[in-house]
């Protein structure tokens, strides 16, 4: 377990497709901690729990574990209720899996994979985000809210007072500040960004900056070619007590070059 002037150095099971190679990687590579993301189009419990048998292959070998749910077809902030009650229950199941595991922090999304925001609504996202965070919490875990580059997560103001109207912690994604509208708009900058929410991180995701592949218009991460670009908020970071950095990466050349990175950065501090 690291602290916040240590860091845990996090990799995603999103790197390689075979969970033994995913151990393999990290074990060669002295990562002790794997941040955990259920696979994003997936939107039936049975599939879910499915999951089940790679999560225990990575805890069999001892490793840290936190958990991710960027699911693209749940939204506990629909604003057909129907649909977003049922998405609530949903993640009410991943909070299950992550607890049966041992997994003390779980980190979710308000807009994630919905184009418009008139497909949301604000108070259905404020009941269901809260009363996930209150499941959680019965089971011993910190459910964590995650800024996007849309919607309410997207500035500091809207951000701030969902965490603080919900009770949830939050998963600071450090790519999607950088590409931010707030931050573009040039209406303040990604540091200012993580400090109006400091108090609140527990995560970090680590990456450049995000952006969209203009053939299939999906997101994509950036990887850090130098610490120029995102050593600002790592220092601010070093500031908060998110003692778990998650190199939210895929592919395994830029997690390899991103691990040696922020061991260069840490090993200064």
């Amino acid at each position: 377990m690291g602290n916040h002037l240590n860091p845990t150095l996090a990799i995603s099971n999103r790197i390689f497709s075979s969970t033994q190679d995913l151990i393999n990687y990290a074990l060669i590579n002295k990562c002790t901690a794997i941040d955990y993301s259920f696979h994003f189009g997936i939107n039936k419990t049975p599939d879910l729990k499915e999951e089940t048998v790679f999560i225990e292959n990575i805890s069999e070998r001892g490793f840290e574990i936190r958990f991710h749910c960027p699911f693209k077809s749940i939204e506990m902030a629909h604003k057909n209720k129907d649909f977003a009650y049922y998405s609530l229950q949903f993640l009410k199941v991943c909070v299950d899996i992550a607890a049966e595991f041992g997994g003390n922090f779980l980190t979710t999304h308000i807009g994630l994979g919905f184009k418009s925001m008139d497909e949301l609504d604000y108070q259905n996202a404020l009941r269901n985000l809260s009363a996930l965070v209150n499941y959680g919490s019965k089971k011993g875990l910190i459910v964590c809210l995650e800024n996007l580059t849309s919607g309410w997560t997207n500035n500091p103001s809207s951000f701030l007072k969902l965490i603080e109207d919900t009770g949830a912690m939050v998963t600071f994604d450090l790519g999607h500040a950088n590409s931010s509208p707030w931050v573009l708009r040039k209406e303040g900058e990604s540091v200012e960004f993580l400090k109006s929410v400091a108090t609140y991180i527990v995560n970090a995701h680590i990456y450049a900056k995000e952006e969209i592949e203009e053939k299939t218009g999906e997101p994509f991460h950036v990887p850090p070619e130098t610490l120029d670009s995102i050593s600002p908020l790592l220092s601010a970071l070093i500031g908060t007590k998110c003692n778990w950095w998650l190199i939210e990466l895929k592919i395994k050349e830029q997690v390899d070059k991103t691990l040696s990175l922020l061991r260069s950065f840490l090993g200064r501090k």
